[in-house]
């Protein structure tokens, strides 16, 4: 028969062991979660020493971190500047604007031209024109100032894009999207059977997909981070009063208007001068046709007259 105090020690060992293991585990975790700034010590026989290893990986988290917080310190901004201008001298501005662009490193994306300046009735129309340039971003503000140069400037403003957080989140999915192509390759290389080949394939073509679409995007932004986008709309005067420059009082901005006005007016009377004169003999051709159909339209109703006249007794 078994001692009944060696039961009660066996249970109290077995709860020891138990709650011992319970510590151990309780400490294992508050040692995982610490701070990574921290080292694990202890002491032993031997004395005092330190986890190196552990040293060096949280080292090496640090600087991780670190990385990761320089790289997030470089903002992806776009930068877009529009501009309107007023000119004299038309084809000299455009080629100023045109070579300025690019002696700063950028290009002409896009441009167009309305109106060829043509003389109608004595008047020349003006023309305009309209550019969309890339120029760097380092120098497209440097760039916009020095338009004064060369024309006034009625309007300009300045508009930013901020794209940082949608970058790098996009970048981080296509390290793990070419994360997945990798296991991926190394999957289809341990295929087996036709059927398993065909689904890794698929998903791999549909990974590649998504890569070609991101990596297309960052490269787009990087693009338009790069290079600020620079739109100017040119427009051509003739008169050194026509030049507007902006801001206006109110005062100011009556007299422009009362100027517009009589220039305007004295636009209608000029033209009219020059329709009634230099159109005289268009206008007498045809003055000479209306009244050569009055004159007949005349003559063939008194002949109908005379007929109903001579109709008339007869009857009687």
């Amino acid at each position: 028969m078994k001692h009944p105090l060696k039961g009660i020690l066996a249970v109290l060992l077995v709860l020891l062991m138990s709650i011992g293991m319970t510590a151990c585990g309780s400490s294992s975790y508050k040692s995982d979660s610490a701070a990574p700034t921290e080292s694990v010590t202890w002491d032993n026989s031997a004395g005092q020493a330190v986890d190196m290893e552990t040293t060096e990986n949280m080292k090496g988290e640090e600087l991780g971190l670190q990385n990761t917080a320089e790289a997030l310190g470089q903002r992806k901004i776009i930068y877009t500047y529009n501009a309107e201008l007023q000119t004299l001298q038309f084809d000299e501005t455009l080629s100023q604007i045109e070579m300025a662009a690019v002696q700063a490193g950028g290009y002409i994306e896009q441009s167009s031209r309305t109106g060829s300046g043509a003389v109608d009735y004595g008047r020349v129309y003006a023309r305009t024109a309209s550019y969309t340039l890339r120029i760097p971003a380092a120098a497209a503000g440097d760039f916009v100032q020095s338009l004064t140069a060369w024309a006034s400037v009625t309007q300009s403003s300045k508009g930013t894009d901020d794209v940082t957080d949608y970058y790098y989140d996009s970048e981080a999915r296509l390290n793990n999207l070419r994360v997945q192509e990798t296991r991926l390759l190394e999957l289809l290389a341990q295929a087996e059977s036709m059927a398993d080949m065909i689904t890794i394939e698929q998903a791999l073509s549909d990974v590649r997909y998504e890569i070609e679409s991101i990596d297309g995007t960052l490269r787009r932004l990087d693009n338009q981070v790069d290079y600020s986008r620079v739109e100017l709309y040119i427009e051509e005067v003739f008169e050194p009063d026509q030049l507007r420059q902006a801001p206006l009082s109110l005062g100011e901005r009556i007299a422009a208007r009362f100027r517009s006005s009589m220039v305007t007016i004295r636009d209608m009377v000029s033209d009219l001068i020059v329709f009634l004169l230099g159109d005289s003999l268009l206008l007498i051709f045809w003055a000479a046709v209306l009244a050569a159909i009055v004159i007949i339209a005349k003559k063939i109703y008194k002949k109908l007259g005379k007929k109903h006249e001579n109709i008339e007794p007869d009857k009687k």
